[in-house]
Parts: C-alpha cells; structure tokens; sequence
C-alpha cells in the first residue's frame, strides 16, 4: 500500500512538471503568434506607404508631363492644324484622362486585393497554429495513455505479487 502511495506521489509530480512545461510551451507559442501578427501589421503599413508614393509619382509624373507638352506646344510658332489633327489631340488628351481615373480605381483595386491577400495569410497563418497545438495535444494524450497503462500493469503486478505473497505466507502458516 505505502509503495503505491509512492508511485502515486512520483506520477503526480511528473505530471505536474508536464503541466507546467506546457504552460511555458503555451506561452511561447503566444509570443509568436502576437509576433507574427504585428509583422504582418508592420509589413501592410509598408505595402500601404510604397502604394500611397507610387501614386504621388505617377501623378507627378503625369502632371510634369502635361506641363512639358503644354510648353512645347506655346513655344512653337502658331500654324494652321487641320480640325482633323485637333481632333486627335483631344481624342489623346480623353485617353490620357481616362487612364488616370482607371490608374486610381486600378490602385484601389490592388489596396483591396491587398486587403483580401493579408485575410487570407492571417486566416492560413491561424489555421497551422491551430493544428500543430492539436497535433501536440493528440501527442500527450497518447503519452499519458500509454504511461498510465503502464502505471496500471505496474500496479497490478504489485497487487498481484503482494497477493501471492501474503498466500504463500497463510499457506505455510497452515502447514506449520
């Protein structure tokens, strides 16, 4: 009975030690997860600002462009253009418009996408965490199984051994 009592005390305390490793392991896989979160947070503000000064040097860009044509155009001597040459320029300068409103719906289009893009890697990113803690999970429950069936064979040949024992015992007491 006291050897039980023992064994007991030594598989609570194990136990205890396991629990405690992992709350710390726990508590690491935290860390990491709020680590890689606030990456994933400093990595979407970087995109935003790269996005948001690609935008302000197209639109340079675009206006330093207009401003050149526009003095070429001042500069030159007045001459007669054919109305059909006119037409073009102003079928020119619709397009160029037109590409302007399409480059900015076009970059809302890829902020949103971009969006979309850091759901789904925080959605992944959730879902792998989530499987290596249940595959963890499966692997202690398969250890503390197979200790306790080991634990319960220990005990039951102690159980056994001390009844043999104590039968021997009554079986030459009787003889005697």
């Amino acid at each position: 009975m006291e050897s039980e009592i023992n064994f007991l005390r030594q598989e609570n305390a194990r136990l205890i030690a396991k629990i405690t490793g992992l709350e710390v392991e726990n508590a690491d896989v935290k860390t990491k997860y709020d680590d890689a979160i606030n990456e994933i947070t400093k990595l979407k503000a970087e995109l935003k600002n790269r996005i948001g000064e690609l935008e302000k040097v197209k639109l340079r860009d675009d206006n330093g462009e207009s401003k050149q044509q526009t003095q070429d155009i001042s500069s030159r001597e007045v001459i007669n253009i054919p109305s059909s040459v006119v037409d073009q320029l102003n079928n020119v300068s619709e397009v160029s418009s037109k590409s302007k409103i399409q480059f900015s719906y076009t970059s809302k289009q890829k902020i949103l996408a971009d969006k979309e893009t850091d759901a789904f890697l925080n959605e992944v990113h959730k879902k792998r965490v989530s499987n290596e803690i249940r595959q963890r999970n499966r692997k202690e429950k398969l250890q503390y199984k197979s200790s306790s069936q080991e634990a319960h064979s220990i005990f039951q040949n102690t159980i056994s051994t001390t009844s043999t024992t104590s039968h021997e015992r009554k079986n030459e007491q009787s003889l005697i």
